[in-house]
């Protein structure tokens, strides 16, 4: 039941309607509060498991119980954000601006004249400069007002939209949030685990491989010099490069890239990355 209610949920429509807000589908925060509401049932069943086994009450072992409440707290309570996160996210769509309402409440105004808008994949990335505003999918509600707006806005007053031909791709902040979120609950897990075993401390070298990932993204970055010379700088090694030496490839889906040097693979680029349309204006496509 639950793999057939994900399936329609990726494959519906947006609905558009006369509304100037861009919003998330009620699909999602239904969806979100039932894997919420089902990940505390199991938290209770596990937990009246361990309150009443008989091992437990034999020994009264509290470290279990402790150890469940710890980890299905987190859950819930990300969870819990997540929703307030899908209610909270608005986008009002104005005629020569929009207003973007995050979760924390805060209303912030851009106009169309100092924002950047590209479609990456299944999204509209929103850009102020080099910062990320906000990403929209196209599962959303209403989710090309944005664009359309904005494109009539800049027709109408004869700008021309903002073209980036030089700067640097860096690594989304997000992917390094994404291994530090889950290198801290393992952590945790293993900490824990000293309380049963003595050599717990001998898993945290297992943690060594995503704090390599962790550092790799934080160094990694490619910029694209002005005077028509590339440099790919990650945690290994750093190379300037002319741009008629190299090439790149692209997958099927247009979703990453690969630069080569002489057949060399140099560097793996996601196309989510701001500037990353960089790669395609400078670079030669390999066949």
């Amino acid at each position: 039941m639950i793999n057939l209610f994900i399936s329609w949920l990726l494959r519906r429509n947006p609905k558009n309607n006369d509304s100037n807000i861009i919003k998330h589908p009620q699909s999602y925060i239904v969806m979100s509060i039932c894997c919420c509401v089902g990940f505390f049932l199991l938290y209770l069943f596990l937990l009246m498991l361990a309150i009443f086994s008989p091992e437990t009450i034999e020994n009264y072992d509290s470290n279990t119980i402790w150890i469940i409440s710890l980890i299905f707290g987190i859950i819930i309570t990300l969870y819990i954000i997540f929703i307030i996160y899908l209610v909270k996210f608005k986008i009002e769509v104005k005629d020569d601006c929009f207003i973007y309402h995050n979760l924390f409440k805060k209303t912030k105004s851009y106009s169309y004249e100092e924002i950047t808008l590209k479609l990456i994949g299944s999204s509209y990335h929103v850009y102020k400069e080099s910062k990320l505003i906000v990403k929209i999918s196209l599962l959303f509600d209403n989710a090309n007002l944005l664009n359309s707006t904005m494109q009539k806005y800049l027709k109408q007053h004869k700008i021309k939209p903002k073209i980036n031909n030089y700067g640097v791709i860096k690594r989304s902040k997000l992917w390094v949030l994404i291994s530090i979120g889950f290198l801290i609950p393992v952590v945790l897990l293993n900490v824990l685990a000293g309380i049963y075993e003595s050599w717990w401390y001998w898993t945290l070298f297992c943690h060594l491989p995503n704090l390599i990932y962790i550092a790799y993204n934080l160094v990694w970055k490619i910029s694209f010099e002005s005077n028509n010379t590339i440099t790919i700088r990650n945690l290994f090694f750093k190379k300037n490069l002319p741009f008629d030496e190299l090439e790149y490839s692209e997958n099927n889906s247009l979703t990453v890239y690969k630069i080569y040097h002489k057949n060399k693979l140099l560097a793996i680029v996601l196309a989510i990355e701001y500037n990353s349309d960089l790669v395609e204006k400078h670079l030669r496509l390999k066949f």
